[in-house]
C-alpha cells in the first residue's frame, strides 16, 4: 500500500491551486447562478429547519453557519472540493508528523 502521507507532501501543485480544481469552478458557478442573488431571508423561508441543519455543537462549542449564503448543494460542493484537494491525505500527513507546513518546512 502506498504511503498516503508521503505522497501528499510530494505532490506538485499548479500556481493557481486550488482555483484550478473542478470543484472550485463548480462552487463559483453555484454561487454566481444560485446563491449570489438569494437573500438569507429567502433561504430561511424555503427551509424552516435551516438553523438546525446548518449548525452543530461539540461540548460547549456551538457553530451556527446557517446565516451564510449556502445550501445543501453548497455543502456537497465543499465536500467535493475537500476531496479534490486531498484533505483526507493532509490529515493523515499531519497526524503522521510529516512536514506539511511548507512555508516553515516543518510538521504542524
Amino acid at each position: 500500500m502506498p504511503d498516503v502521507a508521503n505522497s501528499y507532501t510530494k505532490r506538485k501543485l499548479s500556481d493557481r491551486y486550488p482555483t484550478d480544481l473542478a470543484a472550485w469552478q463548480s462552487l463559483q458557478t453555484h454561487y454566481r447562478e444560485e446563491m449570489q442573488s438569494t437573500s438569507l431571508g429567502e433561504l430561511f423561508k424555503r427551509d424552516k429547519k435551516r438553523a438546525e441543519k446548518f449548525s452543530l455543537q461539540a461540548g460547549d462549542l456551538f457553530l451556527d453557519y446557517s446565516k451564510n449564503h449556502l445550501n445543501n448543494e453548497t455543502r456537497k460542493l465543499f465536500a467535493k472540493l475537500a476531496n479534490e484537494s486531498d484533505v483526507p491525505a493532509a490529515i493523515d500527513a499531519m497526524f503522521a508528523g510529516d512536514k506539511i507546513n511548507t512555508t516553515e518546512d516543518r510538521s504542524v
